[in-house]
């Protein structure tokens, strides 16, 4: 390419700005924290603890244990 040839015009970038790319991080890292105690927190219907079996009902599966 001859140096006549050579494109004028000069394409520039512009740069991101440190502040905006930091205050997005501490974005996603709050809504993730704020999610993780939204859920930690959370009930999910879970009534009050059933029941075990009768022995005989886990005869074939149960093993030792007073006598089952």
């Amino acid at each position: 390419m001859a140096p006549e040839d050579t494109p004028t015009a000069v394409v520039t970038y512009q740069q991101l700005d440190w502040a905006i790319i930091a205050v997005a991080c501490a974005a996603v890292i709050a809504l993730a924290v704020l999610l993780m105690v939204l859920v930690t927190n959370a009930e999910f219907g879970e009534g009050p603890p059933t029941l075990p079996p009768h022995p005989e009902a886990c005869q074939p599966f149960c093993s030792g244990g007073m006598g089952y």
